[in-house]
């Protein structure tokens, strides 16, 4: 892989770099601290991971997440972790920054990350670790700032990404782009370029990050048919689940069983090639000194509340994640945490685990003391608070939401319409409180929504920020054709 001049801190890529080691590390590791191996599956649906009690109708013997499975034993099964909106981009943009979407502002596909804000991977780099990103998604593109801090930071897609076609929500190209990528398996490819890096970084005595995104589970429906039979191997209907999204049949319910079965025909193919990773961490010695953080960036839906796929709604199906963590020796095994976690909170918990300090503007906050009983327990609230935004102008689309543990409120400001949900009486989101003044509320589920967005604002002032910085993915040319050399702006390499 030729080596990228660094050229501007917006998305500095270099692909070979000596990096120090890493001090100060917590105690049971040696100076260069805990490998971190962080897998995110985009549209992964908690309800449909095998950990969490998951099994197919049509198939309940056949088990969607073996490997999750396997990490959830010999770590932490969180069992109520949420995301920060219900799409790719900016729900991955608070994963990496610690950050909820009204604060680190890529809200939507015209923004890019502010580069005075600080990425998980600058972190650890500038700790001494090595870093490493694969993705095979489009909105994980370095156009958005993903590539900050990452020494490799490659795509995975058979789809080629031209800078160009990120110009504009309604471009062509874009859209072209996006449909392409729903189609074909991404997995192997994936895998083997993961692996291979692995080799590398194992061989070095630094430490390293390794990030990795999966997205063979997002639509379309369309898996291996080895995979497609242990699913559901007598469907005899004429349903196509490679175009369920934008299609428009009727579905009968054994149309959707067989949708939903293909989805997690897909969940077991990625999960396998998960499988292979992890098992090469072990092939390598690395496992007992390697963090494994495994989660996603938000669900699907399957008409739960009249509607399919996602980046519409905050219902749980869309915003509910599943989230493990395992570290032989460090974090415990096999137990479960109930507490509501958020996903701007992994960033924190990650640099905590490698002895990093985080950023002090940083919103989320460690879990260790979720598990730790040496941790400061007050460091961690008794009852957090999760706010969520849909900002997307091509799509008329502007709503706010928030959930704590047992209530959740959301407001759509184009329909000037709300809704509250008690989730303990009604957990399947059923019977909401419709409400239609935001401005003047009476419900004190709505004033306290009102308060959070408030806050958030004044927060918002305390945010390292750039002069002159717009949020538009504006790469100079000079990096444009450093990344396009390298193969991060189009499809895989030779």
């Amino acid at each position: 892989m030729p080596q990228l001049s660094p050229v501007t801190s917006f998305c500095a890529v270099a692909v070979s770099i000596v990096l120090g080691a890493c001090s100060n590390a917590p105690t049971g590791f040696s100076a260069k601290g805990p490998n971190v191996l962080l897998i995110s599956v985009d549209s992964l649906r908690r309800d449909h991971v095998s950990t969490y009690g998951y099994r197919n109708r049509i198939s309940p013997s056949a088990i969607t997440t073996p490997t999750v499975d396997r990490l959830a034993a010999n770590g932490i099964r969180f069992n109520d972790a949420v995301s920060s909106t219900s799409w790719t981009l900016p729900s991955h943009m608070s994963l990496m920054t610690g950050l909820p979407d009204m604060l680190h502002g890529v809200v939507n596909s015209e923004k890019s990350l502010d580069p005075a804000l600080l990425t998980l991977a600058e972190l650890l780099q500038d700790r001494g670790y090595q870093t490493g990103g694969f993705f095979t998604g489009p909105n994980l593109h370095p156009y958005f700032g993903f590539a900050d801090g990452f020494d490799t930071y490659e795509s995975c897609s058979e789809v080629a990404m031209p800078l160009g076609a990120f110009d504009g929500m309604e471009n062509p190209d874009r859209l072209e782009m996006h449909e392409a990528s729903h189609k074909g398996l991404t997995s192997p490819v994936l895998l083997d370029r993961s692996m291979k890096w692995l080799d590398e970084a194992a061989a070095r005595d630094d430490p390293f990050f390794l990030f990795v995104h999966w997205w063979d589970p997002h639509y379309d429906y369309e898996p291996p048919q080895e995979y497609a039979d242990m699913f559901d191997p007598d469907y005899d209907g004429d349903s196509d689940a490679t175009n369920f999204y934008l299609g428009r049949e009727t579905k009968t319910p054994r149309d959707m069983d067989y949708v939903q079965s293909m989805y997690d025909a897909e969940i077991r193919y990625t999960d396998d090639h998960i499988g292979r990773l992890v098992d090469h961490l072990d092939t390598l010695g690395l496992t007992e000194n390697t963090l494994i953080v495994f989660t996603a960036d938000h669900g699907d839906e399957f008409y739960d509340h009249g509607k399919k796929g996602h980046q519409r709604n905050f219902y749980e199906e869309s915003i509910r994640l599943p989230l493990v963590m395992s570290l032989p020796g460090v974090l415990p095994a096999g137990i479960e945490i109930g507490r509501m976690v958020r996903i701007q909170d992994l960033a924190p918990t990650i640099l905590e685990v490698c002895d990093v300090a985080a950023p002090t503007y940083f919103e989320g906050l460690s879990l260790r003391a979720l598990w730790d009983e040496t941790a400061d327990q007050d460091s961690v609230p008794k009852s957090p608070v999760q706010v969520f935004e849909l900002d997307l102008p091509s799509r008329d689309i502007l709503k706010v939401g928030l959930r704590r543990k047992d209530v959740k409120v959301t407001w759509d400001y184009t329909e000037g319409t709300g809704e509250v949900f008690n989730l303990r009486e009604d957990p399947l989101e059923l019977n909401p409180t419709v409400f239609t003044d935001f401005e003047d509320p009476e419900l004190a589920a709505v004033r306290f929504l009102k308060e959070k967005l408030e806050e958030l604002e004044a927060r918002a002032k305390d945010i390292p920020r750039t002069p002159g910085h717009k949020g538009a993915g504006e790469m100079p040319v000079e990096l444009e054709q450093d990344l396009s050399s390298a193969g991060y702006l189009g499809g895989p390499k030779d």
